[in-house]
């Protein structure tokens, strides 16, 4: 079957549709989701994208992305052990549409802890992939310094200010002015006002395509792959940035320790390992999500999690040009 669909082609060949209820594939983003099934008994999943409604959209400037750069070609040159999925995408009034083969089967359930084996195989395909496209462009990314910067508070003041999701952010940052060293968290405060020090110092390191949120609920187990879902937050940065918001996000759902895991990346990357980089990636997630973290009993890290995390990101504030 062409996996490579006009709205037309796609519109012609369904034959069953109705609203996607079952959360192994949630839409975290709060996308209207539908399951429909194509003349040859593919089953699908169709993504509507409101710009204006989605939060991670607004407060990255995001006009399509996912769909954009699936359009553009660029998501073709991933290796074929990575299944972005999508295969039909077109823009609508307000937003896109984007129909994805139905991976559910595949996807990491919210309750699955992974086993250190496990986290080590998405490690190294993740990590095989930064290797092939490093270097690559794209003027539909998202600008790391808009991705570093989303949810800090300056950010988040121009959405919806009674969204639960702002409301969480907001607290945690408050959590975080409370219990974080001064040094650091003036300097993380700097930081989300101004992230420009922070991109360079890790555009320095070399770039590579950054898929930018790959927590679980992005991302499925093949046997000898890996399904990585909705590009919409991909940017240029080290690979290093990927791996740090992959360990914020999912630590807490493998059976290893946040040392082990960095020492499994280190491993992974072989010699192409950059200590500075990934000093300057656990800052970078950290200037994004120390909120959570801040906030972490009501988000399911444990009691260390803050201060490993602050412990790991005091080496980086050294990397950066003095205020």
């Amino acid at each position: 079957m062409d996996t490579r669909l006009t709205k037309d082609d796609l519109l012609a060949r369904i034959r069953k549709r109705g609203p996607l209820t079952d959360p192994v594939m949630p839409g975290y983003s709060g996308s209207p989701l539908e399951r429909a099934v194509l003349d040859d008994g593919t089953a699908v999943v169709i993504k509507h994208i409101d710009l204006g409604r989605d939060l991670a959209a607004i407060a990255s400037n995001d006009r399509g992305r996912a769909a954009t750069l699936w359009l553009s070609g660029l998501l073709d040159r991933l290796p074929r052990s990575i299944d972005h999925a999508t295969m039909a995408a077109w823009p609508e009034e307000g937003g896109w549409t984007l129909v994805m083969r139905d991976v559910s089967a595949a996807l990491i359930e919210e309750s699955r802890v992974l086993t250190r084996d496990e986290s080590r195989r998405v490690l190294r395909q993740v990590a095989d992939y930064h290797r092939t496209l490093a270097g690559v462009q794209h003027q539909d990314l998202c600008p790391l310094e808009t991705h570093l910067s989303m949810f800090s508070p300056r950010s988040i003041a121009r959405l919806d200010q009674e969204a639960e999701i702002i409301i969480a952010i907001k607290v945690g940052w408050r959590a975080f002015e409370r219990l974080a060293p001064a040094a650091i968290r003036e300097a993380v405060l700097r930081l989300q006002s101004d992230p420009r020090p922070l991109a360079e110092a890790l555009r320095s390191r070399g770039t590579t395509l950054v898929h930018g949120d790959l927590w679980f609920s992005n991302l499925g187990l093949l046997e000898d792959g890996l399904v990585i879902l909705d590009w919409s937050l991909a940017t240029a940065a080290p690979g290093a940035l990927d791996f740090a918001l992959f360990l914020l996000g999912n630590s807490a759902a493998i059976d290893a320790t946040r040392d082990e895991i960095v020492r499994d990346y280190q491993a992974v990357c072989g010699d192409a390992f950059d200590r500075a980089a990934l000093d300057l990636g656990l800052l970078g997630a950290f200037v994004e999500y120390g909120w959570l973290l801040a906030n972490g009993e009501e988000h399911g890290w444990d009691e260390g999690a803050l201060a490993w995390w602050l412990d790991a990101i005091s080496p980086a504030l050294g990397r950066l040009p003095a205020a």
